[in-house]
């Protein structure tokens, strides 16, 4: 059996008794409410942009600094960001059927996470769609519509502000302990700590990590979302559990906006790498009215098309025209094009499927 001895100083700062940067009120608040959960429980919060929040197990820890025997718990860790339960404010044409969400009281807990499962399985759905599928909403006790704006025009998908637009991920990191002897090796089936992005079990795109013994965790999504389980055994395990840091991290999206000779550039996350799968990126483009924008991409290399349709893809919409671009179609002599209005908007969209393509990086230059 490997056995890995950390010193005493290092485990008193990770598992939460010292710490090099003081605690924030809200970061307290988000420690309070992940504490709520004990054994057979969950609990779940948002972080805000910019915020970061500390996961340990030291609040379970009995006299004998030990966790407890046949313990199962759950957290989940959200980023708050454009999602089934934001509030709209920003409309994009889309050329195309519209949703509009609004805001509702979100009574309980339960109601909020189921809410939340069924609009996840309908995103879910729509990541799956091919493009240029056309939806449209009119039950109002289904789904959450806006019969005003309803009858004056369906062709606007509601957006929250600015940050709305932009996509973020979370970013894991910390120390496990976690010493089973019933576990083999790897084999994490007696003992273990999940941590997955997965939103329910239809969702084929998760990253999940199965971890036990003791080491250090880094654990990255583009998803907005981290769940962390924790399996103790009926004989328990030697060590204190987990001490985890939540980051949230940017990934795409965002407000472009600029006077005439500005340029801002855009990326896939991870660029050059291969970006990552099930991923959405939208950009707003806003020019002063009477100018144009064009865009050039130096490099530009989605999955190809497949019977001639795209399985990863940048869309362009202009004045409610729809095109889209994958594989090398931005590349060489045709690597520029120019958006002749001053309102636009640029939509990435990765499938589930794993890709060696390194992503885009382009410039956009308002003119």
């Amino acid at each position: 059996m490997k056995v890995v001895i950390w010193s005493s100083a290092l485990l008193l700062a990770v598992l939460g008794h010292t710490s090099a940067n003081p605690v924030t009120t809200k970061e307290a608040e988000y420690t309070a409410m992940l504490q709520s959960a004990h054994c057979g429980g969950h609990a779940e919060i948002v972080v805000g942009v910019g915020e970061s929040v500390l996961l340990s197990t030291q609040y379970l820890l009995d006299s004998e600094t030990a966790l407890p025997h046949g313990c199962d718990i759950t957290w989940r860790i959200a980023v708050q960001s454009l999602d089934c339960l934001s509030v709209g404010s920003k409309f994009l044409n889309l050329g195309s059927k519209f949703l509009i969400i609004v805001e509702r009281p979100l009574l309980t807990l339960a109601i909020r996470t189921k809410r939340r499962e069924h609009c996840q399985r309908f995103m879910n759905d729509l990541k799956s769609a091919p493009p240029g599928r056309v939806i449209m909403f009119s039950d109002e006790k289904t789904w959450i519509v806006d019969p005003v704006r309803n009858r004056r025009n369906d062709r606007y998908l509601s957006l929250d502000e600015a940050s709305g637009l932009e996509n973020y991920g979370l970013e894991v990191s910390g120390i496990l302990e976690l010493d089973d002897p019933a576990n083999e090796g790897d084999d994490c089936t007696s003992s273990l700590l999940e941590l997955t992005d997965q939103d329910d079990e239809g969702d084929t795109t998760a990253i999940t990590q199965i971890l036990c013994g003791n080491k250090r965790i880094s654990y990255l999504t583009y998803q907005d979302s981290v769940t962390v389980h924790l399996q103790v055994s009926q004989s328990g395990v030697a060590g204190r559990g987990f001490s985890l840091r939540f980051t949230p991290i940017f990934a795409c999206g965002g407000l472009l906006t600029g006077s005439p000779g500005d340029t801002v550039d855009i990326e896939t996350p991870e660029f050059p790498e291969p970006y990552p799968r099930d991923l959405s990126c939208f950009w707003d483009i806003e020019a002063p009215i009477g100018s144009s924008v064009t865009v050039n991409c130096e490099k530009f290399s989605l999955l190809g098309r497949r019977k001639d349709v795209c399985r990863d893809y940048l869309m362009v919409q202009q004045d409610g025209d729809l095109k889209f671009f994958c594989g090398k179609e931005l590349s060489g002599q045709k690597r520029s094009f120019t958006i002749a209005v001053n309102e636009a908007m640029l939509y990435f969209r990765s499938s589930g499927r794993s890709n060696p393509a390194p992503g885009f990086q382009c410039s956009i230059t308002f003119q």
